[in-house]
């Protein structure tokens, strides 16, 4: 959903929007790509680099979309 009240503050997880691409470029055929979206979410989150899917993380968003990409770029499928 969305969130207002952290509007401007880079507190919001981007998370669940990268998860969201994860979806659609599965649904657009490219399931390797999808997987390792995946994977790479789970892998921050099961190691707690990310502790919390919430705006109370401690991570701003920057930072949490960092780690993402720097995840992804680490990650086979």
């Amino acid at each position: 959903g969305s969130a207002p009240k952290y509007k401007g503050k880079g507190v919001a997880s981007p998370v669940a929007a990268v998860a969201a691409c994860g979806m659609m470029v599965d649904y657009l055929g490219e399931a390797r790509a999808a997987a390792r979206i995946e994977k790479s979410i789970a892998l921050l989150l099961i190691s707690k680099k990310i502790p919390s899917l919430d705006a109370s993380s401690g991570l701003s968003t920057r930072a949490c979309g960092d780690l993402i990409t720097r995840q992804l770029s680490a990650v086979q499928t």
